[in-house]
């Protein structure tokens, strides 16, 4: 019996908009709103239970004028 791997996200990384569970998703210098649904906490961090992909670069820390869409610059 396999088990899938859990999808652990940082606690900063998931906020609220309009009553819902959000992750900003960074793609190529443009921030993606996505809804998640948080299982609960797993290793100082979320579980998940949408299918983010591995290494899918998160927003720690999203202000609450961050909106979908807008152009940020990746800090390294």
């Amino acid at each position: 019996l396999k088990i899938p791997p859990k999808r652990v996200v940082p606690t900063k990384a998931v906020t609220k908009r309009d009553g819902r569970d959000v992750v900003f998703v960074f793609d190529e210098g443009i921030v993606r709103l996505t809804p998640v649904t948080v299982k609960g906490e797993y290793g100082g961090g979320l579980e998940i239970e949408n299918n983010l992909p591995e290494k899918t670069k998160l927003v720690l820390d999203p202000s609450e004028n961050l909106v979908d869409g807008k152009k940020v610059k990746e800090k390294k």
